[in-house]
């Protein structure tokens, strides 16, 4: 099929023929610009075997019948006599013309094919470029202008100029690129940021990046702690502490409080280490921002007593003298309790006389600033002995504690039918213990307790059949009661209520008074032995509370044996700080 073209054409004149196939004029010949065998076309030769006679060199190409012109000779692949023809040896090509070497002869057999057109296919039409078209990997060593570029895959460029949008690839942090490069863009959806892949893997665009400038509270041995961080670029978003000693490595995840504050309790492979130790904390925030290392060092506990906690709050308690160690390194306020020993009850001779309960022993509360590296002696009082028949008790020993001293529960007074039928005196101390009374207009004032400590005990009365009684020994919280008309013995005063240990507990109770009938009279609550009766015995003051003890009653039909006093309990040390 012969093609026809304009007769006078123009340099750049193009012109599409009825089959389709676009042609544009370069100045001597018409060069397809569109046809079906252009880059990455495949197209088949008409066979030109019937043209072969042995003297013939020139033939013309064309596929389907239509004439076409290739690029060059090494646009074919030409095949005679099935021997393969090397293009610009065997064959020359002239437009749409093939020129052979050595004619070939009659009945030879021929196969070509056009492998791609390579020629200038000029320039494409505006808006005819798809992004099918492009690759998913592009790489532009210039410049990139647009005003709008949208990229799936990855676009690398040494210089882009955008004038419009980018939008790089984006989705969660589980679809990031499998095998990005540094300098790979994504926008994760999750954070709600664009990251770009670095060294570090990959951070936020154009992250902050945190500082400590101080780290509050202390790493102690042994027991955990809450250290808070101070400094800046924080953020909101849940970051992550790292404690690092030696090959020790620890994480915590925490969100901070402010963009300059977070707390972290220290984890127990930190705690765990030796007194001494140094750890290096550092904070990634939620960006990927890592702050320098600010270094702490493991400080050691004090020691002595009993250790138990609440909360925050370590506690010892002393129910026996010792020392209180405070190591190297430790530095708090601490809180203390002090109470003495109670004071023991007086005895009866089992007449009319009726004895008084012992005093409590003085109760001191405080605070005292600790100083590291330092040794402190506790001392805890014991009781003070209950009284025989018609003998006073004695009275408790002194606790003490950071040079302060809690002095020793009175003595409770004992009954008296010896000469002139005088009532012993009551003792004084840290509260003062009972006075006793009788029948026969004859009494004793109770002891006098230490100001700040405790109180007097229950002045002795002059009480009557078949009630007679003892007055009880003094409290840290009350007077000692007085006994009166004939109801028996009177209480021992109340002690003081204190929540050194985590919870509330009285101590330092008085003792109760002797009674003559069936009447017990109460120690006073925290510790505080109840007084005898005719029926039962006296009580001691309790163990460690420091409670003075019960006073002796009339144990039988009158005149009874009487009956001895009851000894005071002993004392106790309690010391509470707060670990940060």
């Amino acid at each position: 099929m012969a093609l026809t073209f304009p007769s006078s054409p123009t340099t750049g004149q193009v012109y599409t023929t009825a089959n389709g196939i676009t042609y544009s004029y370069n100045g001597t010949s018409w060069v397809a610009i569109n046809s079906t065998y252009a880059i990455g076309g495949f197209r088949k030769l008409d066979s030109i075997a019937s043209q072969f006679n042995g003297s013939n060199t020139t033939f013309n190409l064309s596929v389907s019948g239509v004439s076409i012109t290739p690029g060059s000779a090494q646009n074919l692949n030409i095949v005679i006599g099935g021997i393969p023809q090397e293009p610009g040896v065997a064959y020359t090509l002239s437009n749409n013309s093939i020129q052979f070497t050595a004619a070939p002869t009659s009945g030879m057999s021929f196969y070509g094919v056009v492998l791609g057109d390579v020629m200038n296919i000029g320039v494409p039409s505006d808006s005819t470029v798809t992004s099918s078209k492009l690759d998913t990997n592009i790489s532009i060593s210039g410049t990139l202008t647009s005003s709008n570029v949208s990229v799936s895959g990855s676009l690398t460029s040494s210089n882009t100029t955008l004038s419009g949008t980018f939008v790089p690839p984006k989705g969660n942090t589980a679809s990031r690129p499998s095998n990005p490069t540094i300098g790979t863009l994504y926008y994760n959806t999750e954070k709600d940021a664009f990251e770009n892949y670095s060294a570090q893997g990959w951070l936020k665009v154009s992250i902050t990046i945190p500082t400590i400038s101080q780290i509050g509270g202390t790493i102690y041995s042994g027991n955990t702690s809450t250290l808070t961080l101070t400094g800046s670029n924080f953020g909101s978003g849940q970051g992550t502490v790292t404690f690092t000693s030696g090959g020790t490595i620890a994480t915590a995840n925490v969100t901070p409080t402010t963009a300059q504050a977070l707390s972290v309790l220290t984890p127990a492979s930190i705690y765990g280490l030796s007194v001494g130790a140094l750890v290096n904390i550092t904070f990634t925030n939620y960006d990927g921002g890592l702050s320098g290392a600010t270094t702490s060092s493991v400080i050691g506990l004090p020691t002595g007593g009993t250790i138990t906690t609440s909360g925050n709050t370590r506690i010892h308690s002393f129910t026996s003298s010792n020392n209180f160690v405070v190591p190297i390194g430790f530095t708090a306020t601490a809180s203390y309790l002090i109470v003495a020993g109670g004071g023991g009850g007086g005895g009866t001779n089992g007449g009319s006389y009726c004895a008084g309960g012992g005093g409590a022993g003085g109760l001191l509360t405080g605070a005292y600033t600790l100083t590291p590296a330092t040794t402190y002696t506790i001392t805890v009082g014991s009781g003070g002995g209950g009284g025989a028949s018609d003998t006073n008790g004695s009275q408790g020993s002194n606790s003490v504690g950071f040079g302060v001293t809690a002095i020793g529960g009175g003595a409770g007074s004992g009954g008296s039918g010896g000469s002139g039928n005088n009532p012993k005196s009551a003792g004084n101390g840290g509260s003062g213990g009972g006075g006793s009374g009788t029948a026969s207009g004859y009494s004793s004032s109770g002891g006098s307790g230490t100001s700040g400590q405790g109180n007097a005990g229950g002045n002795g009365a002059v009480t009557v059949s078949p009630g007679y009684g003892g007055s009880g020994g003094g409290g840290a919280g009350a007077t000692g009661s007085v006994a009166s008309g004939g109801t028996g013995g009177a209480a021992g005063g109340v002690g003081t209520s204190s929540s050194i240990i985590g919870s509330t507990t009285f101590y330092a109770g008085g003792g109760g008074g002797g009674s003559y009938n069936t009447t017990i009279a109460s120690g006073g609550t925290g510790g505080g032995g109840n007084g005898g009766s005719n029926l039962v015995g006296s009580v001691p003051g309790s163990t460690n509370f420091g409670g003075g003890g019960g006073a002796g009653g009339n144990l039988g039909s009158f005149p009874g044996p009487g009956g001895s006093g009851a000894a005071g309990g002993s004392g106790i040390v309690i010391i509470s700080y707060q670990l940060s």
